[in-house]
């Protein structure tokens, strides 16, 4: 890992932006999610826009460092140390529907290996951002349980990513836009609290 005064460098892409701690996912875990990209950005140089810790703590803090940011990840560090977000392509704004495209994904580190959920046919609700929460994947009842071959493993539908208002915590569930797990890794509790949270764009 190499750093200039343009920010961290990757093998074929630069981060950019006030780094004053090294980043969430690291650098050859955003090699990974760079597969998963849309072709638009994936040749992009990854720019950090806003770090919970030292942006703001509310929705609208957030949302006016990332105006008109298309494709955004958003990193969450929980308190028991699960790492896990989201990547949507569609920039984010106060919406009392649904909105998105199947370019997003989910994703989760585990035991220091990235899964990643892309977006599938069973929901069209991706992403949804209120003053009170933000949310990236609806959930239940729009999975056959005849698609389901192991009924002992099946766990209830929900919102795949939910942040609170006040960007301290959320919640994350299996997921039918996503076909994804609960991303938090330890105990049935969906609640997590967060660490910290940073947003990027490209």
């Amino acid at each position: 890992l190499k750093k200039d005064d343009n920010g961290f460098e990757g093998e074929n892409f630069k981060i950019l932006g006030d780094l004053p701690w090294y980043p969430i996912v690291s650098i050859s875990l955003m090699e990974v999610l760079r597969e998963y990209l849309p072709e638009a950005c994936s040749g992009m140089n990854y720019w950090l826009k806003f770090v919970s810790k030292r942006d703001g703590t509310t929705i609208r803090e957030l949302l006016q460092q990332i105006r008109a940011s298309y494709q955004t990840i958003v990193c969450i560090h929980a308190s028991d140390n699960s790492i896990f977000g989201a990547m949507t392509s569609t920039p984010w704004r106060h919406n009392e529907d649904w909105f998105g495209t199947s370019d997003a994904f989910l994703f989760r580190l585990i035991e220091g290996k990235m899964e990643v959920y892309p977006c599938t046919s069973h929901s069209k609700r991706v992403q949804y951002c209120s003053s009170q929460l933000i949310a990236v994947g609806g959930g239940g009842g729009e999975i056959d349980s005849s698609d389901i071959i192991d009924m002992s493993s099946y766990e209830p539908q929900g919102i795949g990513l939910l942040i609170d208002g006040d960007l301290q915590g959320g919640e994350t569930n299996a997921c039918a836009t996503f076909a994804s797990p609960k991303l938090s890794a330890t105990g049935i509790d969906p609640e997590f609290r967060i660490e910290r949270l940073e947003v990027w764009t490209f």
